[in-house]
């Protein structure tokens, strides 16, 4: 059949279903009855070979998911790969007891102060308490949201549990022992810092405290009192 300037036309169906048309010139009969032999050929092996796999709910299935997939340009292909890498961190995860305590130690090897370790540590065996057994792999955005804002504590303080948690999902990252950071969703669900009012201490009161501590302590509360270092530096200090 013509084809502005092509003499003959095949049509045919991709494996993903689209339609497709190849164009042949005067001359060139046999060259496109080859062709589409072949085409239909491949077709009705393709048709073989899913009889043999894939049975009438499978088969229904797995158009319905192509379908979907395409439609935010993925394939099975993708989906897969996708789920097949999912479940192998799943697999090789490890429980929150087990992880955190390999976390704690990659800290301890890495010098962190005694006061960031401390902290660390309080945090993560509240979160222990709740969770040890479970695989890390396996828990969810609600569940951190909702150990968070059980905790009887203040904002700013289900803050630092909230940045210990989500730190603590990064080195199980690293590790691959999970496929996602739940913590970092759990954001939006949970009480945000408070900055607290600050109330200046009045000439009179900062004298009476100077005059009250004694010699070894004196200069750290006055250079904190004049710099507004924290008592963790002053204690670093010589």
């Amino acid at each position: 059949r013509v084809e502005k300037g092509y003499r003959w036309v095949v049509d045919y169906r991709t494996d993903e279903g689209a339609r497709r048309r190849k164009f042949f010139v005067f001359g060139e009969l046999e060259i496109a009855k080859a062709y589409a032999e072949a085409k239909e050929n491949a077709r009705d092996k393709r048709g073989v070979l899913a009889e043999a796999v894939l049975d009438d709910s499978t088969l229904e299935m797995a158009t319905r998911c192509v379908k979907s997939l395409r439609e935010k340009g993925k394939s099975l292909d993708d989906a897969t790969t996708f789920y097949l890498e999912y479940l192998a961190r799943r697999e090789r995860s490890v429980t929150v007891s087990e992880l955190w305590r390999q976390y704690f130690q990659s800290k301890q090897d890495a010098k962190k102060s005694a006061a960031y370790l401390q902290q660390i540590e309080i945090k993560l065996k509240a979160f222990e308490r709740e969770f040890g057994d479970r695989m890390v792999g396996e828990i969810q955005t609600e569940e951190i949201a909702d150990y968070l804002n059980d905790l009887s504590v203040s904002p700013n303080t289900i803050q630092g549990h909230f940045r210990v948690l989500r730190n603590f999902w990064n080195y199980a990252l690293r590790r691959r022992y999970a496929f996602e950071n739940p913590v970092i969703a759990a954001k939006e669900d949970i009480p945000q810092s408070t900055e607290s009012e600050k109330h200046p201490l009045p000439i009179e009161k900062a004298a009476e405290l100077l005059t009250a501590c004694s010699d070894q302590i004196l200069p750290a509360v006055a250079l904190q009192m004049f710099t507004g270092i924290r008592t963790a530096e002053a204690k670093r200090l010589d």
